[in-house]
């Protein structure tokens, strides 16, 4: 029998990895909450020294007006090369004509913005940025979270990218809070909300609706007063998981929501799917996108415990079949929404599935089906299976010694709930997707497979 060690990181990343969308979890009624002061990283001049547009100017004197506290001024397009530099110096340009014209430029908000997947939007938008010139309008991306990064570090996340960036603004702020939301969306044409509250052994359902479902409440209603354009907001595919029934199979966007969900997660989540589809109008456009199991470089899951060398387990016998969807798809969704959506447009008002719509066999993902008991299709050790009563017994003494205790012995991400999300066959189809958006997304198991070699040529050359 495996050690009661490998279960609890087996179990514990087994359940993260099926709960849809991977932001970070932030149990916020955990937390202190931050000050109505914000923390920002503004950017007061341009590359090569000239001031900022009227718009970004009107940013900034927004957080001054409020008392923000300003932790560092950097050139606001730092990592542009010295020829783009010098056509963005100032918000006009001379036509052939000799007539001035405005050089376009547009805002993205990016809420829980260091989270997992937002990592790799970012990463997306960052090569935007790098290309973007007076011709194609200029890109400004602001990421919102409760924590900030440290501007000083030189450090890398785990898909290789800085972790603070010169040309992004920071912001720290509180999604629930009505004034701080009110300041952070000032000047924004986009926003993309990906702040999420995820299942957690005793976050009540009170809590889940304060952040999932009143706080996409109080970011509508800051968008709407501040003239914002178009909000994309990142739920999750399990919201049409059924607590009843255990198979939805090529599901597309107008399946139904269950008659029970499965968690105050998934309940949650919907309930603010359908806020967010009533805020759409013609003035202001709003559209959903449904990831369903994320994974990717940096998911703490699958590649975290290869590289400490534990073998992998799945529990069950482990023949569901799960829609993965690698990070870089989910975010090449996001971006590809936030270009296309708009007042009017074709995608205004409506729910796309990001995932793959292959599905692929849960004991296959994580390593089976060469045929060889000694090596797994991405050469690490063949996976093991874990009964499924020793993981409902070690969940069962997880709930009970929290609810006691206030303490998690296995992690507050081991729950019955948690268990149940491995257990069921889910894929969706994309076609709207593909359609409407353009989006294309990664096979999952070979992305799978690319990412471990990344990280193991990572590993070897560190």
């Amino acid at each position: 029998m495996l050690s009661l060690t490998v279960a609890v990181a087996i179990l514990v990343g087994a359940v993260l990895a099926w709960l849809g969308v991977q932001h970070r979890t932030r149990t916020i009624a955990s937390r202190p909450r931050p000050p109505v002061t914000l923390a920002v990283l503004p950017r007061s001049v341009d590359a090569a020294g000239g001031p900022v547009d009227a718009r970004e100017k009107a940013f900034l004197d927004g957080f001054a007006s409020a008392g923000a506290e300003i932790v560092q001024v950097t050139p606001l397009l730092s990592t542009t090369s010295k020829s783009s530099t010098a056509s963005r110096s100032t918000s006009t340009s001379t036509s052939t004509t000799g007539t001035a014209a405005t050089t376009q430029c547009k805002r993205i908000l990016i809420t829980g913005g260091r989270g997992f997947v937002a990592a790799y939007v970012i990463r997306r938008y960052l090569k935007q940025q790098q290309q973007s010139s007076s011709e194609n309008g200029l890109l400004h991306v602001h990421v919102l979270d409760l924590q900030l990064p440290d501007p000083t570090s030189t450090a890398t996340d785990a898909i290789g990218q800085a972790v603070y960036q010169p040309s992004i603004t920071y912001i720290r702020a509180d999604i629930t809070n009505k004034e701080q939301m009110k300041i952070a969306t000032r000047g924004m044409d986009v926003v993309l909300h990906m702040a999420s509250l995820l299942p957690s052994v005793g976050v009540s359902r009170d809590t889940f609706e304060r952040v999932n479902v009143r706080g996409v409440e109080t970011v509508l209603a800051a968008c709407r007063e501040n003239g914002v354009k178009a909000l994309v907001y990142t739920s999750s595919a399990t919201v049409l998981l059924d607590l009843h029934n255990k198979s939805i199979e090529n599901a597309d966007e107008d399946h139904p929501y269950p008659r029970q969900h499965i968690d105050d997660y998934t309940a949650t989540k919907a309930a603010a799917e359908r806020i967010v589809l009533k805020a759409n109008t013609p003035s202001f456009a709003t559209c959903i996108l449904r990831p369903s199991a994320v994974f990717g470089l940096g998911d703490k899951v699958l590649l975290d415990m290869l590289v400490r060398g534990q073998t992998p387990v799945y529990l069950g016998k482990g023949n569901e079949l799960l829609d993965y969807v690698h990070g870089d798809s989910v975010a090449q969704g996001h971006v590809l929404a936030s270009e296309r959506l708009a007042p009017g447009s074709k995608a205004a008002g409506q729910i796309y599935h990001i995932c793959t719509g292959k599905p692929v066999m849960y004991r296959k993902f994580n390593g089976d089906g060469t045929g060889d008991k000694t090596l797994s299709h991405w050469g690490y050790k063949h996976p093991s299976s874990l009964p499924l009563p020793i993981a409902t017994t070690m969940a069962r003494l997880n709930e009970f010694v929290h609810s006691v205790t206030g303490s998690a012995p296995f992690g507050l991400a081991l729950s019955l709930t948690a268990i149940d999300y491995t257990q069921r066959t889910y894929w969706f189809s994309v076609e709207k997707a593909r359609r409407d958006l353009g989006y294309d997304p990664l096979d999952s198991l070979e992305a799978l497979v690319s990412d471990v070699k990344t990280f193991q040529k990572t590993m070897l050359a560190a």
